[in-house]
C-alpha cells in the first residue's frame, strides 16, 4: 500500500467487529438484500434498542432467527458486510446514526436515506406484530 493510500484511504473500506457492543435477543430478525438495497426487518424493541444505541453511537447487536446484525457506528462510509462466522454488519455514518435516532419504533417501514459509498442504501423495517 502506498503512502497517499495509507494517508487518504483507498475509497470505501471494511468494517470491522467492535470488541463491545450491546447485545439484545429478538423474536423477529431478518436481512435480505434487492439490487443495491440492504433490507433489515426487526420486531419494535430491537428497533428501540437500535435508536438508543445510535443515540448513544455505541455498536449493537442484535440476535434472533437466523443471522446476528451488528450495527458499528463508524467515521467513514464503509461496505454493509456477511461475515461467515458473525452475521452481517452494518456500518452507521454519523448522518445515518442522526436518521435511525429520529425514527419512531412504530412506523412500520422507514427506509433511510443515507447512502453508503458504493450506493448500498439500508432499510429498516419495524415489525410491530412481533
Amino acid at each position: 500500500m502506498g503512502l497517499l493510500q495509507r494517508i487518504f484511504g483507498s475509497g470505501e473500506g471494511l468494517p470491522e467487529l467492535p470488541e463491545e457492543a450491546g447485545i439484545l435477543d429478538v423474536t423477529t430478525l431478518s436481512v435480505r438484500t434487492a439490487a443495491e438495497w440492504v433490507i433489515v426487518t426487526v420486531d419494535t424493541g430491537g428497533m428501540r434498542a437500535l435508536i438508543d444505541a445510535s443515540l448513544q453511537r455505541t455498536p449493537l447487536q442484535l440476535r434472533g432467527p437466523g443471522r446476528a446484525v451488528t450495527f458499528v457506528p463508524t467515521r467513514h462510509a464503509e461496505k454493509i458486510v456477511l461475515d461467515p462466522d458473525h452475521g452481517w454488519v452494518v456500518p452507521l455514518t454519523r448522518e445515518a446514526t442522526a436518521e435511525v435516532s429520529g425514527l419512531s419504533p412504530a412506523e412500520a417501514e422507514n427506509p433511510l436515506a443515507a447512502e453508503f459509498v458504493g450506493g448500498t442504501r439500508l432499510a429498516i423495517v419495524v415489525d410491530a406484530e412481533a
